[in-house]
């Protein structure tokens, strides 16, 4: 079935302030695109211990501000006293589904959740937040890559290392087969495409490209109610709408000069295009 996909993402984060900055994205500690402020209370938060955030708490940005430097302390906590400067101290590991997939979000954040667990280490795990407030909700995990290192003599040492789950496009395969098993599998979703080179990074740019494009042209931007089919779907038929009747009526534009002063006038805006083309149309009758 098409748009029906278990989505696993996975994200290396290396300086601790920038662990910081993304803490404040998931705590809504700043204005985020396509969120509904109105709905923050639906979201879930739970620290390393999976004690999860109280309603006072999420009403409360300065309680919130709190709450996000406890689990910054906590994840200090978790790093190696010797670290290289260029050490992976965090992975962040995005679960979703499809739009449009038929899917418990609870059921399967927790199964995703359990999976994170036993694939990272639980100890690893110290923050979790479930986003419900925009139009796909999606669990983020943030995740310590730590691991002890056992010498020949026995002692054991706190060493960090990405590469020991995400090196290699192998490793990633194998990590998308897995989580598709264990967690897709059971909720009826289908895994992605295997060695497909799109990257979610490439596809972000894409889609701010093509609102900037929308927003030049006035057209409203995407509706929480909207799917990204029904989004692109409207904005298509708007353009093809306004550039038909365009086409239909250019040949009452006139002479050259008046196409470069219609070009001006018009070009980039298609509500100016509309009432254009209506006054056009009540000249016809």
């Amino acid at each position: 079935m098409a748009d029906n996909f278990c989505i696993l993402r996975t994200e290396k984060i290396s300086k601790i302030g920038s662990v910081a900055s993304a803490l404040d994205h998931e705590l809504r500690l700043r204005e985020t695109d396509n969120a509904n402020p109105d709905e923050i209370m639906k979201n879930v938060y739970s620290d390393e211990i999976g004690k999860i955030m109280n309603a006072e708490c999420k009403a409360d940005i300065e309680r919130r501000k709190h709450y996000k430097n406890r689990v910054l302390a906590n994840y200090k906590k978790l790093l190696p006293e010797k670290m290289k400067e260029d050490n992976v101290t965090c992975i962040q590991v995005m679960v979703t589904f499809s739009p449009k997939a038929k899917v418990n979000p609870q059921k399967y954040f927790a199964d995703a959740e359990k999976w994170v667990r036993e694939k990272f280490g639980s100890d690893n795990v110290f923050f979790k937040s479930i986003h419900y407030d925009e139009t796909t909700p999606h669990a983020n995990f943030f995740v310590v890559p730590g691991y002890d290192f056992k010498y020949k003599d026995g002692h054991t040492e706190r060493r960090l290392s990405a590469k020991k789950w995400l090196g290699g496009r192998k490793k990633l395969s194998e990590l998308q087969d897995d989580f598709f098993e264990k967690v897709g599998k059971t909720h009826h979703l289908e895994r992605g495409e295997k060695g497909s080179k799109a990257k979610h990074q490439d596809i972000k740019k894409w889609y701010q490209k093509f609102n900037e494009f929308c927003e030049k042209l006035h057209i409203e931007p995407q509706k929480e109610t909207e799917t990204v089919d029904q989004y692109f779907e409207r904005v298509a038929a708007n353009w093809n709408f306004f550039t038909d009747n365009f086409n239909r009526f250019q040949s009452q534009i006139g002479t050259l000069k008046h196409e470069h002063d219609f070009y001006k006038q018009y070009h980039d805006n298609l509500p100016a295009l509309k009432k254009y083309v209506e006054e056009l149309e009540k000249k016809a009758l």
